[in-house]
């Protein structure tokens, strides 16, 4: 019985693994990071729709390189019940991992604008020959 709990748990860390060493070019969006806390109005973001197509991924998403539509969502703020959802237009460079956040004015502001916080190469990741 442990035995098979070990292999389950192998499974599981092993397919969460960076696809990058099997898709070459591929980059991920990654709205999780730790946002800066000198600045007391980023937030973490989720993903949820590339190009029309719901995101199975949370955080991060893998997405290839090129031109997107993302739809992003950040936290509901107090008073309300619904998160704030956002379609923006994101340009994606092979081989990169982009840190996202979304900034709002005040801590009452439900609207947000989404920010990238740091652009970073993706290690492992092989670029398309």
């Amino acid at each position: 019985m442990k035995r098979v709990i070990r292999l389950s748990l192998l499974a599981a860390a092993t397919a969460m693994l960076p696809a990058c060493a099997t898709l070459p070019g591929i980059s991920m969006l990654d709205g999780s990071r730790q946002y800066d806390r000198t600045d007391y109005h980023l937030e973490r973001v989720w993903v949820t729709e590339i190009d029309g197509s719901s995101s199975v991924d949370r955080n991060p998403v893998r997405v290839d390189p090129g031109d997107h539509t993302l739809m992003v969502q950040a936290h509901a703020v107090a008073g309300f019940h619904e998160p704030p959802v956002m379609t923006v237009k994101f340009h994606v460079e092979p081989c990169k991992t982009y840190y996202l956040a979304a900034r709002r004015e005040n801590r009452l502001s439900q609207q947000f604008e989404l920010v990238t916080q740091e652009v970073e190469p993706l290690a492992g990741c092989t670029m398309p020959k």
